[in-house]
């Protein structure tokens, strides 16, 4: 109703809105219909009701601590009294608006901040938790060349000594072969000497 200009009907849902959230205690939704009885009653000229309506929409947000709230609240006192020509009133409410507000971006960007930091620090730790993890991965890698480096070095190692020993028994079979050809020639020789 409000849409399209028919302020008393839109103020009486407003107001059956606000008893509602009254009943359910809703206090965040009765400081909005508050707001919202106020714009209707400026509309209509009801200036004194639309202000108090406001105070006590800005004392609840005050009271349930609802920032937002609150900012609505002041910047529409500040219209309320611009639009009853009490200018004095509409620059304080409009100066304690955009204090009120100036605090609320600066509390935000704050938040933002930390929120930056906080996520600058945790991808700050992923990195170094992907750096360690390829650290130990890179150390791994090198551990199994390594071990298989030690492993073909002793099968090397096997094979050469093997290799020796076989050599070594092929000289001995190979000495004791041409000993025992020289005791035979010995042999043939001392029989020719005695034969003659």
């Amino acid at each position: 109703r409000y849409d399209v200009k028919d302020y008393t009907s839109a103020l009486e849902y407003f107001k059956k809105a606000f008893q509602l959230s009254e009943k359910t205690s809703d206090r965040l939704s009765t400081s909005k219909y508050l707001k919202n009885m106020s714009d209707a009653l400026l509309e209509i000229g009801k200036f004194d009701e639309a202000i108090d309506c406001l105070n006590k929409s800005l004392l609840l947000a005050n009271t349930i601590n609802a920032p937002d709230e609150k900012v609505t609240a002041l910047y529409a006192l500040a219209k309320a009294y611009i639009k009853m020509n009490d200018f004095k009133k509409g620059y304080e409410y409009y100066k304690a608006y955009s204090d009120f507000n100036d605090s609320l971006d600066i509390l935000q960007n704050n938040r933002l901040v930390e929120e930056m930091k906080n996520r600058y620090g945790l991808e700050k730790k992923e990195q170094q938790i992907n750096k360690l993890e390829q650290e130990k991965a890179f150390a791994k890698t090198i551990q199994l060349l390594l071990l298989g480096l030690a492993f073909l070095l002793i099968i090397i190692v096997i094979l050469i000594f093997l290799w020796q020993r076989n050599k070594a028994i092929k000289n001995k079979q190979s000495s004791e072969y041409q000993q025992s050809i020289m005791e035979k020639k010995l042999a043939v020789s001392k029989l020719e000497q005695q034969n003659l």
